[in-house]
């Protein structure tokens, strides 16, 4: 009777941006100024260091607004060089519970890992310039992981240590994340 191998992988919630221009044009924001090139090409590396120290690939889950079924495990992001992602609907339902821990800038799609006592691992990167919008965006991430016990991540200056000792859960805090919310508080029904 033989066992059956699994493979390991790290999930990466992508949100888009810098590539796509996300909400910022159609509310009237100056979209990012970001060189592309510079950028991905940090978080590559960052997830090529993150799969020699796990021994695991990292699958990226696009944003549901860049996300086309057809594509498969293919992504409309030419900047994360052919790595793997998953466009089906339901990727962070699916792939998370399995997942060595969840990769993020911040997204509401982490309710999965925390439903699933999963660790986050929150990033940014200390090159990158941040502007009024970005700096927004990064207050976001620093609130995220806060209320999930996390620390976040420069991706351009990582330890094996602080990575291994941030996939620790706080489980109190998932609770309290998860009660605050993702559950619905009013025994009285919502007015529509």
């Amino acid at each position: 009777n033989q066992k059956k191998t699994k493979k390991k992988y790290i999930v990466y919630l992508d949100t888009g941006t810098p590539y796509f221009l996300g909400d910022a044009p159609s509310v009237r924001r100056k979209p990012p100024i970001v060189n592309l090139k510079n950028y991905y090409k940090d978080l590559n590396l960052f997830f090529d260091q993150i799969e020699k120290i796990f021994r695991a690939k990292v699958i990226v889950i696009p944003h549901s607004k860049y996300k086309i079924t057809k594509l498969k495990n293919k992504n409309l992001n030419p900047y994360f060089n052919n790595r793997l992602s998953d466009n089906s609907f339901n990727a962070a339902a699916k792939l998370i519970p399995k997942s060595l821990f969840v990769i993020s800038l911040g997204s509401t799609a982490l309710s999965h890992a925390v439903i699933n006592y999963k660790p986050i691992q929150y990033i940014y990167s200390s090159n990158y310039k941040h502007e009024w919008n970005q700096r927004s965006e990064l207050k976001n991430v620093l609130a995220q992981a806060n209320s999930t016990g996390a620390k976040p991540i420069d991706i351009i200056s990582i330890k094996k240590n602080f990575l291994n000792s941030n996939l620790k859960v706080n489980k109190a805090k998932y609770d309290l994340y998860k009660f605050k919310y993702l559950t619905y508080k009013s025994a009285k029904p919502a007015k529509p």
